[in-house]
């Protein structure tokens, strides 16, 4: 894969080096999923625990998917997770998870991210590329949106303490 350079950044295939980086961008981005209210079931110590660290390591020494990192002045600034899956519908490559330091945003760096992913999906011969948002998350939609991928499903779920079965108006359910 080829380096995207950009007038601030560069993105590039990761390498067991940035494990650290990534680990630590991933807990930001967990804790920003949680406080933004996008999943609040997020594990806060997945990150550096031991199972998330071998699954990055591996993940970058024996791709089976990419991972590829954003650097500003040698600093990694962001990150992105994606694999490629076979299934009934063919080859398709999933957009795992990304994260781009604040400071960073609105500077081509999540574009530069995706970019690099999306050309990698086309060398792994990939029918399609698919992602995971929250509805919510209004700025990654919208980058993601603008970098080609379209609404495909939507996913609804309930939690007992919204349902309205909790609010104290459950139906009756006859039995035959």
């Amino acid at each position: 894969m080829c380096e995207e350079k950009h007038s601030s950044h560069e993105v590039r295939e990761a390498a067991l080096t940035d494990l650290r980086a990534i680990q630590n961008l991933h807990n930001a981005l967990c804790h920003f999923e949680y406080e933004s209210g996008f999943d609040p079931d997020i594990d806060l110590e997945r990150s550096y625990s031991t199972q998330f660290t071998e699954y990055l390591g591996s993940r970058i020494s024996e791709p089976t998917g990419v991972t590829l990192v954003a650097t500003s002045q040698g600093v990694v600034v962001g990150y992105l997770l994606g694999s490629v899956n076979d299934g009934p519908k063919g080859k398709r490559a999933k957009l795992e998870s990304m994260f781009v330091l604040p400071e960073y945003r609105r500077r081509g760096v999540g574009r530069g991210l995706v970019s690099a992913f999306l050309h990698w999906m086309q060398g792994v011969e990939a029918l399609a590329a698919t992602v995971a948002v929250a509805p919510r998350n209004h700025s990654a939609v919208t980058l993601y949106r603008k970098l080609g991928f379209l609404d495909h499903t939507l996913v609804l779920e309930a939690r007992p303490d919204s349902t309205v079965a909790s609010k104290g108006n459950t139906p009756t359910i006859a039995s035959s």
